[in-house]
């Protein structure tokens, strides 16, 4: 959906979504049982990347939502507490990565807003300042809200949302790789309608040409 509103060809798009997932988890990590299940289920079922409605509710209700589609996914009752320290800002932002990949919007948001969100809300709980892992947490935030899409959110749809976040991501080094992997996809495509579209990202990468 959200590659689609760029009018990306949909035999690019799905290049573009091929599982990432293929990777050797270093120690401890790779003997994790529930963290290996997380990452066995994402190579056989791919990050979507269809528009998907949020419900903006604390944790302890969307534990009780068993009717979703994410509550199917091993990653629906993953904590920080599986991984590691719970404590530590990055583990919490990496769960969360890993609930958005599997559809996990809500989950993924509840994680992120305390340490990109300077005000408390009623599904996040308070702030939590001057996080280390703000950078992160905000590149997630803008993502979870490019996952809700067109879909009507708490400011706007989450096209609207994202474009509000996406001005806070422009130093962040994985931009820098996506700009690689734009210059390498329009160097490989392959008609002129795909290269006009990657050959811009590819010189100068804006995460604002995916807000609609």
């Amino acid at each position: 959906d959200v590659l689609w509103s760029r009018g990306l060809p949909l035999e690019m798009s799905a290049r573009l979504v091929d599982s990432p997932w293929h990777v050797q988890l270093p120690e401890p990590y790779g003997t994790n049982e529930k963290l290996t299940s997380v990452i066995s289920y994402l190579q056989e079922n791919p990050a979507s990347i269809s528009g998907l409605p949020m419900c903006y509710e604390p944790s302890q209700i969307l534990e009780k939502r068993k009717e979703r589609g994410f509550a199917m996914t091993p990653a629906f009752d993953l904590t920080p507490a599986h991984v590691g320290d719970s404590s530590n800002h990055f583990i919490v932002v990496a769960v969360a990565a890993l609930q958005l990949a599997c559809g996990g919007l809500d989950e993924c948001h509840n994680k992120i807003t305390p340490l990109s969100w300077d005000d408390g809300t009623i599904f996040g709980g308070p702030p939590v300042y001057d996080s280390p892992a703000r950078p992160e947490a905000t590149l997630l935030h803008f993502l979870v809200h490019l996952r809700e899409g067109h879909h009507p959110g708490e400011f706007g749809t989450g096209y609207q949302n994202s474009g509000y976040w996406a001005g806070g991501i422009a130093e962040h080094p994985t931009l820098g790789q996506m700009q690689e992997v734009a210059r390498t996809m329009a160097a490989e495509a392959t008609s002129e309608g795909e290269r006009q579209l990657l050959e811009p990202l590819g010189q100068q990468w804006s995460s604002q040409s995916f807000v609609r």
